[in-house]
């Protein structure tokens, strides 16, 4: 459960996947916990909650080994003129929802400040793509994609983070 906590809690290192090397039974195991899904976005948190949750130990480096251009694909920064793509942002709650549920059906598992930990990531998500909605959806798409949103992460969620923006 440390290399858990050391991520989930304390952030002492990333969720991406690119240049871990992992044991393949692990990922065999963390995968057997993920239900079938369409999950787009934040894929790599739900596959490292599951890979640090189960893994016994792990050693990063201080070295770059990859190079991500920020701006590409799901990342990038340009207007969102389709229900698609927009759906694509959306599945990040699919992800966090998996988690979720994980911990609520493992309660004992999981201290009260890993729980707190999932609050923030939830409300870190919310917060983004309300932004998203507000800043990056087309006008003439924001209503079906509200109400697209709402489905995801609960209307009572979206409305409160909405309203901040």
């Amino acid at each position: 459960h440390d290399v858990f906590s050391r991520w989930f809690v304390n952030w002492e290192y990333s969720c991406v996947l690119w240049g871990k090397l992992v044991k393949r039974e692990l990922y065999q195991k963390a995968y057997d916990s993920i239900p079938f899904i369409f999950c787009c976005y934040s894929d790599d948190i739900l596959t490292w909650f599951f890979v640090s949750l189960y893994a016994n130990s792990y050693t990063g480096i201080n070295a770059p080994v990859i190079n991500y251009v920020l701006d590409t694909g799901v990342s990038d920064k340009s207007d969102i003129t389709d229900l698609k793509t927009w759906k694509i942002y959306c599945t990040k709650f699919t992800a966090l929802t998996v988690i979720y549920d994980f911990i609520e059906n493992n309660k004992k598992m999981f201290s009260k400040l890993e729980k707190n930990s999932l609050r923030a990531l939830n409300t870190h998500g919310i917060e983004y793509i309300s932004y998203l909605l507000t800043e990056r959806v087309s006008k003439d798409l924001q209503k079906d994609a509200y109400r697209m949103l709402c489905e995801f992460c609960g209307k009572e969620n979206v409305d409160r983070f909405v309203r901040e923006f």
